[in-house]
């Protein structure tokens, strides 16, 4: 009876984050796919020549990081579509068995 017991769900996952652990029916599903290259992607001084103090130790990203770049990418996206999964799980429940989705923020 959810009328009188509302109820807090917090759902927290390491998906997108190390280690990386795809389940076995995404493996490969995302292999090849490269991260982003948007207009700022593996620029080391900004076009104004300021950035923090940080950042001026930065390295432009030679071929085999940009490849562990792409790997990191493609694994995550992996990871990812499990949440996607659980997320699903979560909201059907939600809806086919608490009759409750139109009382729910998602």
């Amino acid at each position: 009876d959810t009328e009188n017991n509302p109820f807090l769900l917090v759902f927290s996952t390491i998906g997108a984050h190390s280690p990386f652990t795809v389940e076995d029916k995404y493996k490969g599903i995302d292999d090849g796919q490269i991260s982003p290259r948007t207009d700022n992607w593996n620029i080391v001084v900004p076009p104004d020549g300021k950035h923090h103090g940080l950042l001026k130790a930065q390295r432009e990203m030679t071929p085999e990081i940009i490849k562990q770049s792409d790997e990191i990418f493609s694994w995550r996206l992996g990871t990812l579509r499990s949440v996607d999964d659980a997320i699903g799980e979560i909201y059907n429940y939600i809806d086919n068995e608490l009759d409750e989705i139109d009382n729910t923020y998602f």
